[in-house]
C-alpha cells in the first residue's frame, strides 16, 4: 500500500518537556506579530477546570489522557493553513513521547505524527519545576520526556534545535537568530 507524502507545512513547533519555557517565548513572539497555536492538551485541560473537573479526575487516568487528547491535536493541525508561518506550542509527535511514558504503543500512532511535515522544531531544555493547575509531572518524568522527545523527532527525521536554558530575553534572542539563520523569519525586529 502506497504510503501519501507528508503535508509540507510552514509550521515551526516548539517542544520540550513541561517547564521548559516554551509558552513564554511564544508569548514574545505573538508581541513581535507572529501567529502561534497553543498547546492543545493544556487548553483542552483548562477548558474541562473551567466546568467544575479537578486535575485529578482529568488526568486521574494518564494513559487514558493521552488517547483522548491524540486526536484533538491531530484535528487541530488538520484545521490549520499549512501554507501560513505558524508556531507551534507542542505538535502532534510530541504525542509519542507522552504514550511512551504513560506506557502506551507510540507504534500504535507513528504513522499519523509523519501527517505533517514541519519547517522546523526547537526543543527547549527544561528550567525549575513549576508546579500549576495544568502540570502533573514529576522531576522524573521531566527528564524521561525531554530525552524521549529528541528522540522521537530525530527518528521522525527531524534535525531539532536544542534551546538551552537560560534567560528569557537569552532565549528568545537565540530563537529569532536561529530563525533568522534558516531563513525562516526576516529580521524585523
Amino acid at each position: 500500500m502506497h504510503q501519501p507524502f507528508p503535508k509540507q507545512t510552514n509550521w515551526i513547533v516548539f517542544s520540550g518537556a513541561p517547564c521548559s519555557g516554551k509558552t513564554s517565548i511564544l508569548e514574545k513572539l505573538k508581541e513581535l506579530g507572529y501567529k502561534y497555536r497553543p498547546e492543545v492538551a493544556r487548553g483542552f485541560i483548562e477548558e474541562k477546570l473551567k466546568h467544575g473537573l479537578c486535575l485529578e479526575t482529568i488526568r486521574g487516568d494518564e494513559a487514558g489522557f493521552q488517547k483522548l487528547i491524540f486526536p484533538i491535536i491531530y484535528k487541530s493541525e488538520e484545521n490549520l493553513d499549512p501554507n501560513e508561518l505558524i508556531f507551534l506550542d507542542r505538535a502532534l509527535p510530541d504525542c509519542l513521547s507522552y504514550f511512551s511514558l504513560h506506557g502506551l504503543d507510540p507504534k500504535d500512532i507513528w504513522e499519523k505524527c509523519k501527517n505533517f511535515k514541519y519547517k522546523a522544531v526547537f526543543i527547549f531544555e527544561p528550567l525549575e519545576l513549576v508546579l500549576d493547575m495544568a502540570r502533573n509531572e514529576t522531576i522524573e518524568e521531566i527528564e524521561i520526556l525531554n530525552k524521549c522527545l529528541k528522540k522521537d523527532y530525530k527518528n521522525l527525521g527531524y534535525e531539532a534545535i536544542i534551546v538551552p536554558a537560560m534567560l528569557i530575553s537569552e532565549r528568545l534572542k537565540f530563537v529569532l537568530q536561529k530563525l533568522e539563520e534558516k531563513n525562516l523569519i526576516t529580521k524585523s525586529h
